[in-house]
């Protein structure tokens, strides 16, 4: 952790002359990448951004020429499809100034959507066109941020970031250069990120469900700030969270996630969440899930730990049946081991049941179908009988490479 710290210390340092190392971009280039910030609320992505720029220019640089087949996609229905007008309408204000449409404003562009007189492409040009006041600074720094992305993106010093990712990052920014600088370091080399699927196996009892989910959560390094979210399908959540245990385990909650006011399906870490010393530790270690609940189940319907790219979590069953030779028992259970290349340590949860009686428990060196000696023991736990732990190991080089 605090070798990540230092790296970050020294990213951060070059996030400040960020806009230094921007390519240049062509008026037809920027134009594409205003018409994503105002329809899509994110930066282009550099494939989509060569494709409509090269458009553009064989149509002398008119977007109205353009901008209709730029709207109609699989992105727009997936996020937008199923709003109302005014929804959308408002939604085209809030992804580009981070604020709600004046009345006037409103009424006038749903009344000439209800009546075919405009689409919501053309709606979207036209309030990026008409912007003012602070609204002017906004909108350049996030067309700033959209260039950061794709000249880094392009040479690869920054790694594709999915629709909604890009859009959450961009709706953090506003009129200060704080907020560029903030969300430049968010998706550049100060940040850890750690993604997540979400499903009913992980729950601690496990929950049968059809309900799933994914997710992606940011952590700067320099400054604790987290953003991240979960989408969550198959069940209505009725609340959603950022908890505190390593797999197989449960623990506190740290965040509560906001549900997104345009996407049921979407749950948000809140604007400005500072994680403590403590918690940034959590996060790099694997030590963090997500958790959403459900009025069928509302100690959690869906999990997925938060796990970054040196985390990793391994799932074996406990059975007799894995035995050599094998036992015949009722007893049963599940382990989820928890490990970290960087330091090349395990943590261990297991959870049994029917099991009585019981005098040890380890983890033995051998592959399935073959016995092996101890390497390491398992701790009881004295409020539950049928959990049992490995507090955090370091592996030796031998033993690390046996359980990989």
């Amino acid at each position: 952790m605090f070798k990540r710290l230092a790296i970050a210390l020294l990213s951060i340092l070059w996030v400040i002359s960020a806009s230094a190392q921007i390519r240049e971009f062509t008026v037809y280039e920027d134009r594409v990448l205003d018409a994503y910030l105002a329809y899509y609320g994110r930066p282009a992505d550099p494939a989509g951004l060569e494709f409509w720029a090269d458009r553009l220019e064989a149509k002398g640089g008119n977007l109205d020429s353009i901008i209709e087949a730029f709207g109609e996609s699989s992105e727009f229905q997936d996020r937008f499809g199923s709003l109302t007008n005014i929804q959308l309408v408002t939604n085209l204000y809030d992804q580009l100034f981070g604020r709600a449409p004046d009345d006037g404003g409103l009424n006038f562009y749903v009344d000439g959507l209800d009546s075919g007189a405009f689409s919501l492409q053309q709606i979207s040009l036209a309030i990026l066109d008409g912007v003012q006041n602070d609204d002017i600074t906004i909108v350049d720094n996030k067309l700033e941020f959209s260039r950061h992305y794709v000249t880094n993106n392009e040479t690869g010093a920054i790694d594709d970031l999915s629709d909604v990712e890009l859009a959450i990052v961009s709706a953090s920014i506003d009129v200060t250069d704080d907020s560029l600088s903030e969300a430049i370091s968010v998706i550049s080399g100060g940040s850890v990120r750690a993604q997540l699927a979400l499903s009913g196996s992980q729950e601690n009892p496990v929950v049968t469900t059809s309900a799933s989910g994914t997710g992606s959560f940011t952590l700067n390094l320099g400054t604790g700030a987290l953003t991240g979210f979960i989408t969550v399908t198959g069940v209505e959540v009725t609340a959603a969270h950022l908890h505190k245990a390593f797999a197989g385990q449960n623990g506190d909650v740290i965040v509560a996630l906001s549900q997104d006011n345009v996407d049921a399906t979407l749950w948000l870490v809140p604007d400005d969440t500072i994680l403590s010393a403590e918690d940034m530790e959590s996060f790099t270690t694997g030590e963090l899930y997500a958790n959403a609940h459900s009025d069928a189940n509302p100690g959690g319907e869906v999990r997925g730990q938060l796990l970054a790219d040196n985390v990793t979590v391994i799932w074996t069953g406990l059975s007799g049946d894995n035995e050599v030779p094998a036992v015949t028992s009722a007893a049963s259970g599940r382990a989820a081991l928890t490990v970290n290349s960087d330091d090349m340590s395990v943590i261990l949860h297991a959870a049994t049941s029917d099991l009585d009686g019981v005098t040890a428990a380890h983890i033995h060196l051998g592959f399935a179908g073959q016995n092996g000696g101890v390497i390491l023991g398992l701790e009881q736990d004295m409020a539950d009988m049928n959990h049992w732990s490995l507090a955090r190991t370091v592996l030796g080089q031998d033993d690390y490479a046996a359980l990989l």
